[in-house]
């Protein structure tokens, strides 16, 4: 992506494609030698706190400067109020001036109410040309090619080869949700290792998400209920222990990221913007892993990468692998 506009607006409820498009804007903009100076992110901010960050010289500081709002919908609220009509007018004119190779703003959010005045604004400006608007929806479930179109665009995007069959399974068995098909995507490639995924595979390996999680939350904690033990059984009767193995090893990896970024201050939106999930799910995720100290996951992966090279290089089997993993 190329910064042509000094206005940008990433909506929809697709977290992962909106945090991938604004990853992309962000390494357009930012020089790596000043960026730590030039990056603002600002979550809700007041229309005054936003117009006086946008008229800060950053141009003296080594590089354009990039601002990220999250939390679009309360600013352009708050633009309703007769208080702040000045202050909008305000914030108009400031944006009107940008000058892309000075400033970019990215405006981030689940849903722009287009009968809010800033939201017409922005869009007033993309018709324009002032402004790049883009909207990135979950396809509705009577529509899964669109799905499974989003999916092979991904795919091609992040150089991972996959077929329409194998597309159309993922999507049949996993949803719409492209986070969730992208991780189950490369979940694929690494069992397939170096032939081409089929869709048996998607069948063998994806077909049991909703098996999983309560057998992931007690393994974590070491609470181990009768449910946890039954969705295991069920699990391991319809995959590999390998698979189960694998499944593991990838949600401690998501759930040490998660704690880790969480545990530096990082605000849940932002969490879920930087790793592409759900944020709701994300702050779920987070409230969640209260209890569990960040040692103990740090402990699981390590565990996980160990014994996942003993059954490999066949000094266990796969089934005493996951049964020392899950008691670990």
């Amino acid at each position: 992506m190329t910064a042509t506009t000094a206005i940008y607006g990433f909506w929809g409820d697709d977290a992962y494609r909106r945090s991938r498009a604004l990853k992309a804007l962000r390494t357009q903009v930012l020089n790596p030698e000043t960026q730590s100076l030039c990056h603002r992110v600002l979550e809700s901010p007041s229309l005054a706190q936003l117009d006086e960050v946008l008229n800060t010289p950053a141009l003296l500081m080594g590089g354009p400067l990039f601002i990220e709002v999250h939390g679009f919908t309360p600013l352009a609220q708050a633009a309703k109020s007769k208080a702040d009509e000045t202050l909008l007018a305000q914030l108009i004119e400031t944006l009107t001036a940008l000058d892309v190779a000075r400033s970019c703003v990215a405006f981030v959010s689940q849903k722009a109410d287009g009968k809010l005045k800033l939201t017409k604004k922005l869009n007033e400006f993309a018709k324009l040309g002032k402004a790049t608007v883009q909207t990135f929806e979950t396809p509705p479930p009577w529509k899964p090619e669109d799905a499974v179109e989003i999916l092979m665009a991904l795919a091609q995007a992040e150089g991972v080869p996959v077929s329409r069959p194998v597309a159309q399974q993922l999507v049949l068995q996993v949803g719409h949700d492209s986070a969730q098909l992208m991780r189950e995507l490369e979940k694929l490639q690494v069992y397939a290792g170096n032939r081409t995924v089929t869709p048996d595979d998607v069948v063998l390996l994806c077909g049991v998400s909703d098996q999983l999680p309560p057998v992931w939350s007690a393994w974590v904690t070491q609470r181990w209920t009768p449910e946890a033990y039954e969705r295991l059984q069920t699990a391991l009767l319809a995959m590999p222990a390998a698979q189960v193995m694998a499944r593991a090893s990838g949600h401690v990896n998501e759930q040490y990221r998660l704690k880790l970024l969480a545990s530096q201050g990082m605000p849940p939106q932002q969490v879920a913007e930087l790793l592409g999930r759900h944020p709701y799910r994300t702050k779920l995720d987070i409230d969640a892993l209260r209890p569990v100290p960040l040692p103990r996951l740090a402990q699981l992966r390590a565990t996980a990468v160990l014994l996942e090279g003993a059954f490999k290089s066949g000094q266990m089997s796969d089934a005493q692998a996951l049964d020392r993993l899950l008691n670990a």
